[in-house]
C-alpha cells in the first residue's frame, strides 16, 4: 500500500528531482533514436518494456514538452523521468 505522503515526496523531494535530472542527462547524451530512448527510460524505471499504448503516450508527452522547452533538451527527458517515477508502474509491483 501507499500513502499520499509517498506521492508528494516523489513529486517534490529535491533528491528525487536531482536524480531525474541525472537520468535525463544520461538519456539525452546517449543520442539514440527517440523510440529507443523512451523504451530504455521506461524499462529502467518500471522494470519492463513499454506497451505500444504507453509508447504513444510517452511520445505525445515528449512532443508537448519539446514545444514548451523549445527543443528536445535534457530537461525534457528529466521531465519524462519524473513523470515515470510518479507512475503506478514505478510505485507498485505486479
Amino acid at each position: 500500500s501507499n500513502v499520499p505522503a509517498q506521492s508528494l515526496a516523489l513529486m517534490n523531494d529535491p533528491f528525487v528531482i536531482s536524480q531525474c535530472k541525472v537520468i535525463g542527462e544520461n538519456i539525452f547524451q546517449a543520442q539514440k533514436q527517440k523510440s529507443d530512448s523512451i523504451g530504455n527510460l521506461f524499462e529502467m524505471i518500471t522494470g519492463k518494456p513499454p506497451s505500444q499504448a504507453n509508447q504513444e503516450k510517452l511520445f505525445a508527452f515528449l512532443k508537448t514538452q519539446t514545444k514548451l522547452h523549445g527543443s528536445l533538451t535534457e530537461e525534457v527527458w528529466s521531465d519524462l523521468a519524473h513523470v515515470l517515477i510518479n507512475s503506478k508502474g514505478f510505485l507498485f509491483l505486479n
